[in-house]
């Protein structure tokens, strides 16, 4: 049996996808830096892990676990995680585990939102105006628009803010504002696209959908949702941006233009990616074949799904402690 270690099983949309993941034939090991996970009760063995900043016991962990479990396979969670493990990955590779996010280069442009920004408008793609915080002061003083302050490196909705006036500006951002960026500020429905490619980079999947409601940074409600514009976008940055494994770019639809402006790259799989799966034979095929080394039957740009509406809520799960 294929063995898959998925870290940061505490997130409730991490669920989701381990029961995909175990329903399509696969032995699942949850991960996580808590005890008090989630995730615990529906994975075959749970860990507990160090914090991504503890690269070397970060390291000497997964190794540990893989050796014991007899694992295949790394699906990270984190973007802190993901940047450790890839950074080790001909270690990983030398004991038969596969990371499956992309190589370490390509992360340290996409986890940096300004590298990234900086890299992607040079080759053409369009992402809302984008700088440093360093002149931030300025910047918003002389003019009239609104706009998004953001941590240069982070994940999720954590710390972002939306603002116009000078004097609202946080003081963590003063103190060091080459940590933080400010951009754009786009008005328009978001638009999030989960996509799988091959260890070469190779697009297998594409798969557009809306986040209709979001509650803490997670679809609670989405809709998959043909856009032929938005499949031929993200065709192009994956050509530029070698994507190794499953991953989520996420775009704003202008109110005023109606085009479309990049403002992510998550180099891991979305939280709402089990929409996608769901909606689509062939990216959940694609999915087994991948991590069922049967690279044969893998079946290149696709683009086949079905129009699927999701609705999420919480549940219960009870552990009696006497």
């Amino acid at each position: 049996m294929i063995t898959i270690i998925r870290s940061a099983v505490g997130s409730l949309a991490s669920v989701g996808f381990i029961k995909l993941l175990r329903n399509i034939g696969f032995k699942v090991i949850g991960t996580d830096i808590s005890k008090e996970s989630v995730g615990k009760f529906f994975v075959d063995s749970f860990y507990k892990v160090p914090r991504a900043d503890k690269e070397d016991e970060v390291i000497e962990s997964y190794l540990a676990i893989a050796r014991k479990e007899k694992a295949n396979w790394i699906i990270s969670g984190p973007e802190e995680e993901i940047l450790v493990l890839s950074k080790h990955k001909d270690v990983f590779e030398s004991e038969g585990v596969y990371i499956l996010h992309p190589d370490y280069k390509s992360l340290n442009i996409i986890t940096d939102k300004y590298n990234a920004y900086t890299f992607l408008k040079r080759k053409g793609i369009s992402l809302p105006a984008t700088e440093l915080a360093t002149d931030i002061k300025n910047v918003v003083k002389n003019s009239q628009s609104k706009f998004i302050l953001k941590p240069r490196k982070g994940r999720g909705s954590t710390n972002i803010v939306v603002f116009s006036d000078p004097d609202d500006i946080p003081p963590r951002v003063s103190k060091n504002p080459q940590n933080f960026i400010i951009q754009q500020y786009i008005g328009g429905p978001e638009c999030t696209v989960d996509v799988l490619c091959n260890l070469q980079g190779n697009i297998l999947n594409i798969i557009p959908r809306r986040r209709i409601k979001v509650d803490s940074g997670i679809t609670v409600i989405g809709e998959t949702e043909r856009d032929e514009k938005l499949i031929d976008i993200t065709e192009r940055i994956l050509s530029i941006i070698k994507i190794i494994g499953g991953a989520c770019l996420q775009f704003i639809k202008s109110d005023e233009t109606g085009s479309y402006y990049l403002t992510d790259i998550n180099p891991r799989f979305g939280g709402g990616v089990i929409l996608s799966l769901t909606s689509s034979k062939t990216f959940k095929e694609n999915l087994k074949n991948l991590l069922g080394f049967k690279w044969e039957r893998l079946v290149y740009k696709s683009y086949e799904f079905n129009k699927l509406r999701m609705f999420r809520y919480y549940d219960e799960i009870y552990e009696n402690k006497f």
